[in-house]
């Protein structure tokens, strides 16, 4: 049976950046990153004792890990550096707590480790590979050379950003987003070869969309999206251009896909993790990433899917 009110919470913390530490009738607990609840953890003479919210850590039976992989200083305002250095002290013991709930049996979805580790965009698709997902021809380089002649070869390429996704502006200029771009190979080559050893860059062949799916999975539950990114011209790249827009609707996919991406997750150790795919012309399905701490209210919204009681049940019953 699932506790209405953890249930509640979940639905209304799904899509906050920073979700306060809550206990629900001592069965599972919310982590998250300075929350304003009260936060204990002792070590002496031989013993150990833990409090969240003045209630022990082993009264918990799970617990929802809700913290960020990294805190990213390009994010901070000259002002909040203080602020920046506190989140940065507290995430140390955080993690130590993480830890903790481990080793005293908690499940916790996902653990730091796992996060930490499947959070990285070459281990994914390594890993993608491994358990059946077809994955687009992928290039990590920064030899314009290299890259032109992976160009050449599969003709347009998708370029990515592996983390920040935007490059932060000034008073003159705001922030600019960082999208996914189709390049030709002509514009491509074109590049200064200068420019392009300043970093990493990622290009993956471009495969060409029918339409784009978002699974939010566990071992327990799937709730799968389509996104109709091709039906506006601004979303037929990277549908986040457009992610406001009402295309969006439920769907499912077959045992065969969701059997793949179960298996990712046990082998990435991960509780649940937020899959984005591409569907081809062919209905032939191709993995682009899975986000360990993806978020799902956009989706609840959209389609009404009851993804917070999925959680809660996840949570209850681990």
């Amino acid at each position: 049976q699932i506790n209405p009110e953890l249930s509640l919470r979940l639905d209304e913390r799904r899509g906050s950046r920073h979700t306060e530490i809550s206990n629900f009738g001592g069965e599972a607990i919310i982590l998250d990153l300075l929350a304003g609840d009260s936060f204990s953890d002792q070590v002496a003479h031989g013993a150990e004792r833990t409090q969240v919210s003045g209630i022990d850590l082993e009264s918990f039976s799970s617990a929802w890990n809700r913290l960020k992989i990294k805190l990213d200083p390009v994010f901070v305002e000259q002002e909040d550096r203080a602020k920046y250095f506190n989140e940065k002290e507290a995430l140390h013991q955080y993690r130590g707590l993480l830890e903790r709930c481990e080793q005293q049996g908690i499940f916790v979805a996902n653990s730091g480790r796992a996060s930490y580790r499947a959070f990285h965009k070459p281990f994914q698709l390594s890993l993608a590979q491994r358990c059946g997902l077809q994955v687009p021809e992928t290039l990590a380089t920064n030899e314009l050379n290299e890259a032109a002649a992976f160009a050449e070869k599969y003709g347009d390429v998708a370029v990515k950003v592996y983390d920040t996704p935007f490059i932060k502006g000034d008073s003159d200029e705001p922030n600019r987003y960082i999208f996914t771009s189709r390049i030709s190979p002509k514009r491509l080559a074109a590049v200064g070869k200068e420019r392009f050893l300043q970093s990493v860059s990622q290009l993956q062949r471009y495969v060409s969309k029918a339409y784009e799916l978002r699974v939010i999975c566990s071992a327990s539950f799937c709730h799968a999206i389509k996104i109709d990114s091709q039906s506006v011209d601004t979303s037929m790249t990277d549908w986040r251009r457009s992610e406001f827009l009402s295309f969006y609707s439920p769907t499912e996919i077959d045992d065969g896909l969701l059997g793949r991406l179960r298996r990712y997750l046990d082998e990435s150790e991960l509780a649940y993790g937020v899959f984005d795919l591409i569907i081809d012309p062919s209905g032939s399905p191709w993995f682009l990433e899975c986000n360990p701490d993806g978020q799902w209210a956009m989706a609840q919204r959209a389609t009404g899917q009851n993804i917070a009681r999925s959680f809660a049940q996840m949570l209850l019953q681990a």
